[in-house]
């Protein structure tokens, strides 16, 4: 049965594993170099811990085993940021993935929140099909100057990344 929730610290170590297990894909198209700086399958309890002052968590369970987690935050009075989005390797392609989306996209709703963002790297390809397959669009920079995406990042987007938005409340 399919359950979707807050975790609690108690489900930390499930997460974690989760985590790390999934980010072995990351091997294939990052150079030792970048997974080094991007943190690449060494997260631990401790970031979820300190994660909690600035971010909010939600994962999907089928029959009690956690298969899925997604982590966001609020940015500013326009933007929810999703800071990553998980799914067991074993569990893809079951819609999962799309639930929590649906989930963080009803926080926003909830929250008056007119736009749902994030960023991935261009050569994950899995990954930017999923984004336009649940209807975020590529923001260019012209994208990001413009109401409601001019409050989404502060900066240039970093090479080789990919930013996502989605309309929520507009």
């Amino acid at each position: 049965m399919m359950k979707i929730f807050t975790p609690d610290r108690k489900n930390y170590s499930e997460i974690v594993d989760l985590i790390n297990e999934s980010d072995s894909i990351f091997f294939n198209i990052y150079t030792e170099r970048e997974l080094e700086e991007i943190h690449v399958a060494d997260f631990t309890i401790e970031d979820l811990i300190l994660g909690e002052k600035s971010r909010e968590y939600i994962v999907l369970a089928e029959d009690d085993r956690i298969v899925s987690f997604v982590s966001f935050r609020l940015k500013n009075d326009q933007t929810i940021w999703i800071s990553s989005l998980y799914v067991d390797k074993k569990e893809q392609k079951k819609g999962y993935g799309s639930r929590l989306l649906k989930e963080v996209e009803k926080v926003a709703l909830k929250r008056e929140v007119s736009t749902v963002v994030l960023e991935t790297a261009e050569k994950a390809k899995w990954a930017v099909n999923f984004y336009l397959k649940n209807g975020y669009q590529i923001l260019s920079v012209h994208d990001l100057k413009l109401f409601p995406y001019d409050k989404v990042i502060d900066k240039t987007p970093a090479p080789n990344r990919f930013i996502f938005g989605k309309k929520i409340f507009v």
